[in-house]
């Protein structure tokens, strides 16, 4: 897993890509991904603490965009995992996963540039112009309705979660935050480097750092792979930028 660029307030997260700097951060981790014949399958987001005492876990108006948006940019298989994260009356903590999907129906939507830019409503999506869509009534019968918004819940449908698991590549565990780059290679120095390095924030780290993201990163990612021994040039230059003398 690797942790995006973010903007988060009480009402959610949504990910930052409109800036050039994050958009780059974007397209590198695709290109790293693409250098370890890896793909992005989905997005990982926690709902408001509020929804999920509430016992409703579904996408809101502005996590369809996003869900649209990235399924239309990876494909259909792309998939937005919703954690809710609450606490139980003893106090304990509680959290669950749902995995969703938006319809065809809104990735042609968000292609064609209808979603309102600000979606100010939790529930319903809002539209730039008017569309039209088939509501059931009362009577069972179903009516023909000019309409703005639509129901979330016309777009969007729950899969089932299946694990995945990479022959060559770790949990990644590796993050700034948690230590340094020495702390990280003394904490594994039993591991040969070709399972060290295999942890993609760690590769992340390094393609901002000691290697070049475009000449180094290829080769390295390859060598991972392959569980072929990394090259000793790129060793030292690792240990040069931990500090470490060999």
């Amino acid at each position: 897993m690797w942790e995006p660029p973010q903007i988060g307030n009480e009402e959610g997260v949504i990910v930052d890509d409109q800036s050039s700097e994050h958009a780059k951060m974007i397209a590198q981790a695709d290109e790293m991904a693409s250098y370890l014949g890896l793909q992005c399958v989905g997005l990982i987001m926690t709902v408001p603490v509020q929804n999920a005492r509430t016992g409703e876990v579904r996408l809101r108006s502005r996590d369809l965009v996003q869900a649209a948006k990235y399924q239309a940019k990876y494909g259909a298989g792309f998939t937005t995992l919703i954690v809710p994260v609450g606490q139980q009356e003893d106090g304990t903590s509680w959290s669950g996963c749902e995995a969703w999907q938006v319809t065809e129906s809104c990735v042609q939507l968000c292609k064609q540039g209808d979603f309102e830019d600000n979606q100010t409503h939790d529930d319903y999506l809002l539209l730039k112009d008017v569309a039209i869509v088939y509501r059931e009534q009362e009577d069972k019968s179903v009516k023909e309705v000019e309409t703005m918004k639509v129901e979330v819940e016309m777009f969007q449908k729950k899969i089932p979660i299946q694990l995945h698991k990479t022959k060559f590549m770790r949990p990644s565990i590796f993050t700034e935050e948690k230590g340094t780059l020495a702390d990280y290679l003394v904490q594994h120095a039993q591991l040969p480097w070709q399972k060290k390095l295999a942890d993609f924030n760690l590769l992340m780290y390094l393609s901002n750092g000691c290697l070049d993201h475009q000449t180094d990163m290829p080769l390295v990612c390859e060598a991972i792979k392959q569980q072929n021994e990394i090259q000793e040039g790129f060793v030292m230059l690792i240990n040069s930028l931990a500090g470490n003398s060999t």
